[in-house]
């Protein structure tokens, strides 16, 4: 099991009081082609190397291991305190990939919104000004966890 520290805006933070227990992070395709060599293909979950993997990548090669960088599977994330709060642990359940309109109505209130629509404004507020907004539909890493006190 391995920590990772994991910002979220105050509104997120106030979120994951409420019960929020999903977040999407955009996938930095320039750091996958620098940690698996590849720099072309698709993203996606492997399950004869059980890690995810670029897949058609480099000429030959048929997949190229990725590591999400947010954690695996039993990882914890530890958000970042910006004002004193206690800290918060979030053990991950669960790791996949998508594009961010894919989101379900379920998936938008596990984030800790109402509905897709709100999720969307909430993304762009956030990531638009990054360069990655909704009607971009970039790919993301979805992590669902479980919110703990303690480690």
């Amino acid at each position: 099991m391995t920590d990772h520290p994991i910002s979220f805006t105050a509104e997120m933070v106030r979120a994951l009081f409420r019960g929020k227990t999903q977040t999407r992070r955009v996938v930095n395709w320039k750091r996958i082609a620098w940690q698996s060599g590849c720099t072309k293909g698709t993203l996606g979950w492997s399950p004869l190397i059980e890690s995810w993997a670029v897949f058609n990548g480099n000429g030959d090669a048929d997949l190229c291991a990725v590591t999400c960088p947010y954690g695996r599977v039993g990882d914890r994330l530890w958000v970042r305190e910006m004002w004193g709060l206690t800290r918060l642990w979030l053990h991950i359940v669960n790791v996949r990939v998508e594009r961010v309109r894919d989101i379900s109505e379920e998936d938008a209130e596990a984030e800790g919104v109402e509905s897709r629509e709100a999720y969307f404004d909430l993304w762009d507020t956030i990531n638009a000004k990054r360069g990655y907004p909704v009607i971009a539909n970039p790919y993301v890493w979805v992590l669902t966890f479980k919110r703990s006190e303690k480690p």
